[in-house]
């Protein structure tokens, strides 16, 4: 595995990510990053109100998706990642470090 690109609403800050663990690119636009046909998978590991959305697009984009917990907030955001993984038939996986 490689890491292809950095997102980050933080310019500056994806771009340091980015240089420091040599990623091609870093950008501020997470549609960007979706729309880049050389990535297969994505971390998201943003806060936790994001985690769902970004979840659904990437996965409606056509990307395997691993996502630090939660989750979702909600039981709503919930089932529809599940739709989106059944639509999509890509993987995703709830990262857990404890």
């Amino acid at each position: 595995a490689k890491l292809h690109a950095v997102h980050s609403n933080s310019g500056a800050r994806g771009k340091s990510y980015a240089m420091r663990f040599g990623a091609n690119y870093a950008s501020s636009d997470f549609q960007e990053i979706l729309s880049d046909t050389d990535i297969d998978a994505v971390i998201i590991a943003t806060r936790h109100n994001q985690h769902a959305q970004q979840a659904i697009d990437a996965l409606n984009a056509g990307k395997h998706v691993f996502i630090e917990k939660p989750m979702a907030i909600t039981i709503e955001e919930c089932q529809a990642i599940y739709k989106a993984v059944q639509t999509s038939g890509k993987r995703l996986m709830v990262g857990f470090n404890r």
